[in-house]
């Protein structure tokens, strides 16, 4: 769905150093294969939520397109003034550096 702006997924968070875990891109070639280092508390969970992000981003704008699709195509009105349409495009824009 158009060209990326970050490292492709899929991205996988693997075991660090002994005080954090990597975020890895896996299919990209060694040099370029780190994508994050997080450490602290939570870094686990936190790992795995920024591994997600890719096919979180991709999720997000599936649903604005089948969503703008099927108000559409059943004529249900502007699907641009919906709530969820406009929190959707706002995450898109986050994610790829285009809403600030």
């Amino acid at each position: 769905m158009g060209e990326h702006k970050h490292t492709e997924g899929p991205w996988e968070a693997v075991a660090g150093t002994t005080t954090g875990m990597l975020v890895i891109a896996p299919n990209e070639p060694k040099v370029r294969r780190n994508v994050a280092a997080v450490g602290g508390p939570r870094r686990e969970d936190r790992a795995r939520l920024i591994a997600a992000a890719p096919d979180l981003l991709e999720v997000v704008k599936s649903f604005v397109a089948e969503t703008v699709e099927y108000m559409t195509i059943n004529n249900l009105g502007d699907p641009e003034i919906q709530h969820n349409v406009k929190w959707a495009r706002q995450v898109i824009a986050k994610a790829e550096g285009s809403g600030q």
